[in-house]
């Protein structure tokens, strides 16, 4: 247990430290992504992102082959000024499966506290999701959007950070039941699925984007 907040916090950030000195040398951007702007205004930027970096990593996707976009989140597209024609397009699927990169803007995965296995961890992280901007919806909510199953990130623990068809078909149905009831929480803007490995052993992948008003989890401050 913890004493006081600050002693919580000089023992987060040297945990931070530690964990970005191990695999700093594994934070990069893939040459394939391409700066865009989506949307009628490209009002796009990372709030999260000029926080201190004890808050987050700046990683990118990792592009996929053959991306195809599975389903398509028209209400919350058209809130968010994205359109079925963008989604469906190159412009907009490369984006959704991580192969594009927004205009302007770093992803990042973002970095939490918590416990994990009974244990009280100041160095936890999305392990296989990565907030690629955020934009405003016609109410002026900043709304965060994240690509989950995009690939590895500094907080993956050995995993490749990748997302079966199976669960994200549950998370979207699960997340717009939740919206539909009146319960705050992440929304389901599109499903896209991707092949990755080798040509001879490329396996399928899923991608979830979804968005929330600043996206954020109980750990992170």
């Amino acid at each position: 247990m913890y004493e006081s907040v600050g002693q919580f916090w000089a023992d987060f950030q040297g945990a931070r430290r530690v964990i970005s000195g191990k695999v700093g040398a594994s934070i990069r951007y893939a040459a394939p992504m391409t700066a865009i702007i989506p949307g009628p205004e490209g009002n796009l930027e990372s709030g999260y992102a000029s926080l201190s970096e004890d808050f987050f990593a700046r990683v990118a996707p990792t592009p996929v082959a053959a991306p195809r976009l599975l389903r398509w989140n028209k209400a919350l597209g058209d809130e968010l000024g994205f359109s079925a024609a963008w989604a469906e397009g190159a412009t907009g699927l490369g984006t959704l499966a991580g192969n594009r990169r927004l205009a302007n803007v770093e992803p990042i995965a973002m970095a939490y506290a918590g416990h994990q296995f009974g244990n009280w961890n100041p160095s936890l992280g999305d392990g296989r999701a990565i907030q690629i901007g955020e934009v405003s919806d016609p109410t002026g909510t900043r709304r965060g959007i994240q690509l989950k199953g995009a690939g590895p990130t500094p907080f993956s623990r050995r995993g490749d950070g990748r997302a079966a068809i199976g669960p994200v078909l549950r998370e979207y149905v699960l997340s717009e039941a939740m919206h539909a009831m009146g319960i705050p929480t992440t929304r389901a803007l599109a499903m896209v699925t991707g092949r990755i490995g080798l040509p001879r052993a490329r396996r399928t992948r899923c991608y979830f984007d979804k968005s929330c008003p600043r996206l954020r989890s109980r750990g992170h401050f």
